[in-house]
């Protein structure tokens, strides 16, 4: 079960679909498709310097989009493979989870006012390198650190 989204919220969005638990594709494999997305999610939201946990209720709705849309974009797939339609039917879903991601991963300070969290520091207090795109320091052999 996911933390953003249920396969309920992907039922929601297909009203003229029949979805359950017997379906092809069934709630069970939206489900993993809601935990796969969420994990690359996370990745993203670490890679731009973000938490992944304590959203407050607007952050979860925005980060529940995008997921949906990850969800819906292979259950549509699903059925136009199961019907035998090469149809572009999710394909753009898909594309533009992958935009929210790509946006997440390289634009953290934007995403962290969307979002309403702060951008995380290492352990060194430096910003994520993925976010600020600060060329990492590298020493030589002679130079001691």
């Amino acid at each position: 079960m996911g933390t953003y989204a249920s396969a309920s919220d992907v039922v929601t969005r297909l009203p003229n679909r029949r979805i359950s638990a017997s379906s092809s594709p069934s709630t069970t494999e939206i489900g993993a498709w809601i935990d796969e997305a969420e994990a690359r999610l996370h990745g993203a939201l670490r890679a731009g310097g973000l938490p992944t946990t304590g959203f407050g209720a607007e952050a979860i709705l925005a980060l529940k989009g995008i997921v949906v849309d990850y969800a819906e974009g292979r259950t549509r797939q699903a059925f136009a493979q199961t019907a035998g339609d090469d149809s572009q039917d999710g394909r753009q879903l898909l594309a533009d989870f992958k935009e929210a991601l790509d946006s997440i991963s390289h634009e953290g300070e934007k995403w962290a006012e969307i979002l309403d969290v702060a951008v995380l520091s290492t352990q060194t207090g430096f910003k994520s390198l993925a976010k600020s795109k600060q060329p990492t320091r590298v020493f030589t052999r002679e130079e001691q650190f």
